[in-house]
């Protein structure tokens, strides 16, 4: 799924953790070099963090790989 389709509850990986999604900002072009979409995400754990993401790039969703659902924040994100 591409960054600036993210919405809420979206779980994606970022490096080795899944992430779920909790709000999405505006996509943002004005003074960066490749478009960006600013997230409030949430780990397996609960910690709550800030992370970027390139609007363009396309990112795994757990909906596109079901063998992430062994994943406890999946089944957290998806139950």
């Amino acid at each position: 799924m591409l960054g600036q389709d993210f919405t809420p509850r979206v779980v994606y990986r970022d490096g080795e953790r899944w992430l779920r999604v909790r709000t999405r900002g505006p996509v943002i072009t004005r003074g960066v070099a490749t478009a960006t979409v600013r997230l409030t995400a949430e780990d397996a754990e609960g910690t709550v963090c800030r992370a970027k993401v390139h609007a363009a790039t396309d990112y795994p969703t757990a909906g596109a790989f079901p063998a992430a659902l062994d994943d406890g924040l999946v089944h957290a994100a998806t139950g």
